[in-house]
C-alpha cells in the first residue's frame, strides 16, 4: 500500500513508519518582532497533523505488538523518544526527504497529540487487525539576527519622585538552542547610563547593570538558557554621583546640609551617606575642606553602606586666633560701715568710719581652637592705667588648659581656655568704662612671668 508521502519517525531504535499513511494537514505559525519596521519573523512553528494513520496486521497479536512499539516510543523519556520526524516523497520509488523536523534546523520537537480512533474505511477491523491514529507533531525553526538573537521584546518606563527620574527598561530575549540568552541580555539589556549624565546611578547595580531571570532553566542537565527576562533601572539624584558604569559606583547616595546660626558663629553640618560599590570613596570625595569641628563616620561594612557627619564653623579663623571675655565688678569707695553689738538687750551701735578704697574685680576668659596651648598664644588683657593699681597678692592668673570633653579629631580642632581673676584698687572713683580700657590695652602673655611666651 504505497504512499506518495510518508511520515518517518526517527528514534534510537531506528525508523518507525505506519502501514498506511494518513491525511497530511500542515500548519505554519510565525512569530514576529513587531517592534521592527517592518515586522520580521523571528521563528516559525511547524505543525504536522496526520489523520487516519494505520497499523495493519493479519493477527491481533501482531497488531498489538506494533501498537506497543509505537506507545513505548512516544512515552519514553530521553533515550527512545523520537528525535526527528521526516516527510519523505515517493518512498516506494526513488525516495526523497522533503523536510526533517529536528536537529539542526528545527528544535523543540514535540508530540502534541497521539490519539487512537476508529478505522474510517473498515470500522469492524478497528483494534482487531487495524489501528488508526491521529498524530500531531510540532517543531520550531528560529531565525537569528546578526547579533545571534531570535526573539526580542523591550519596554521602557519613566516615572518621577520629587521631580527626579526613575528609568526602567524591561527586556525579554530568546536565542536558538546552544546560544546563551543570558550573555545576550548582559550585552544588550543594560541601560547606557553615560547617555543620561553623572547624576544617575544603577538601582540594578550588579556586575552587568541588570537583574535577570531565565525561564527555561534546567540546571540538572546544565542546559544553556535560551529565554531570559531582565530589568535595568536607573535613578537620578540631585547631586553628581560620577557614575561610570554598573558595580563601580554607589547605587544610592545622600547629601544633607544643615546651617545653624548663633550670635557668635555659623555652623554648617554635612551629613553624607552612600551604599553600594565604592561607597566609602564617594563619601570621602565629598568631605568638606577646612578645620572640622566634627568628623564622624559610621561604616556598616556588612551592607556596604556608611554615613558621615562633618561640621564646619564659618568663623573658624576668629576661633583660631582666640576670643576674650571680660567682666568687671566695682565695689568700695564709700565710708566703712559697722554695727557693734551691746549686751543687756540693747540695739547695736552704728559706727561710720573712713572712706574705703575703690575695688575693681576683673574676670577674664580666653578661648581658642587649635594651637599648642602656650601662654603667648592666649594673651591676657593689658593692665589698667592710673589711678588703678593691680593687687597681685589678691589676683590669680591661670595657664592654658585643654577642654577634655571636646571631640576634636586633630590638633587643629583642640579647644583651649585660660582664666584670670584680677583685683585692682584705687583711691579715686573711676571716670571711664574699665572694660573698654582693658580691651584697648596691649595684651600680655603673663602678669607674673615676664619671660612667658
Amino acid at each position: 500500500m504505497a504512499a506518495a508521502l510518508q511520515l518517518q519517525i526517527v528514534y534510537s531504535g531506528g525508523t518507525f513508519t505506519f502501514s498506511v499513511e494518513g491525511e497530511y494537514l500542515p500548519r505554519w505559525e510565525p512569530t514576529y518582532k513587531v517592534a521592527a519596521d517592518p515586522p520580521v519573523v523571528t521563528e516559525m512553528r511547524h505543525v504536522w497533523e496526520f489523520r487516519q494513520c494505520k497499523l495493519i496486521s493479519t493477527t491481533a497479536s501482531g497488531l498489538w505488538t506494533s501498537i506497543g512499539t509505537l506507545h513505548d516510543m512516544m512515552a519514553a523519556r530521553g533515550a527512545g523518544h523520537p528525535t526527528s520526524m521526516k516527510l519523505v516523497r515517493d518512498p516506494a520509488g526513488t525516495p526523497a526527504t522533503l523536510v526533517t523536523l529536528g536537529p539542526s534546523v528545527y528544535e523543540a520537537l514535540q508530540v502534541e497529540v497521539f490519539e487512537g480512533e476508529q478505522d474510517a474505511l473498515t470500522p469492524r477491523a478497528s483494534w482487531r487487525t487495524s489501528a488508526a491514529f491521529t498524530l500531531r507533531v510540532s517543531a520550531v525553526k528560529k531565525n537569528e539576527d546578526a547579533n545571534g538573537i531570535v526573539g526580542w521584546d523591550q519596554r521602557v518606563s519613566y516615572r518621577y519622585e520629587n521631580g527626579l527620574a526613575i528609568i526602567e527598561q524591561v527586556t525579554r530575549v530568546s536565542t536558538a538552542e546552544g546560544t546563551s540568552a543570558v550573555a545576550k541580555a548582559r550585552t544588550y539589556g543594560t541601560l547606557a547610563v553615560g547617555n543620561f549624565g553623572s547624576d544617575y546611578t544603577f538601582e540594578t547595580n550588579g556586575p552587568d547593570g541588570i537583574e535577570f531571570v531565565y525561564t527555561d532553566a534546567d540546571e540538572t542537565s546544565s542546559r544553556t538558557p535560551t529565554v531570559v527576562e531582565c530589568v535595568s533601572r536607573l535613578r537620578r539624584w540631585g547631586v553628581s554621583v560620577g557614575t561610570s558604569g554598573p558595580a563601580g559606583s554607589p547605587d544610592s547616595v545622600g547629601y544633607e546640609v544643615l546651617t545653624r546660626k548663633t550670635a557668635k558663629e555659623t555652623i554648617t553640618r554635612y551629613t553624607i551617606s552612600a551604599s553600594g560599590p565604592s561607597y566609602l570613596s564617594w563619601i570621602a570625595s565629598r568631605k568638606p575642606t577646612g578645620a572640622l569641628a566634627v568628623d564622624e563616620l559610621v561604616d556598616r561594612k556588612e551592607s556596604w553602606s556608611a554615613t558621615a557627619v562633618y561640621e564646619l564653623r564659618a568663623n573658624a579663623q576668629a576661633a583660631a586666633s582666640g576670643t576674650t571675655e571680660i567682666s568687671v565688678e566695682i565695689t568700695g569707695g564709700a565710708q566703712a560701715l559697722d554695727y557693734e553689738p551691746i549686751a543687756g538687750g540693747f540695739q547695736p551701735v552704728e559706727f561710720v568710719g573712713a572712706f574705703l578704697a575703690w575695688q575693681a574685680t576683673v574676670s577674664v576668659l580666653v578661648s581658642r581652637v587649635g594651637g599648642t596651648g602656650l601662654p603667648g598664644e592666649m594673651r591676657l588683657p593689658g593692665l589698667l592705667g592710673e589711678p588703678w593699681k593691680l593687687d597681685r597678692n589678691a589676683s590669680t592668673e591661670g595657664e592654658p588648659s585643654e577642654v577634655l570633653e571636646d571631640d576634636a579629631t586633630d590638633g587643629s580642632q583642640q579647644k583651649w581656655t585660660r582664666k584670670a581673676l584680677l583685683v585692682y584698687r584705687s583711691a579715686k572713683a573711676p571716670d571711664r568704662a574699665l572694660s573698654a580700657e582693658l580691651r584697648a590695652a596691649a595684651p600680655v602673655a603673663s602678669y607674673y612671668l615676664p619671660q612667658a611666651v
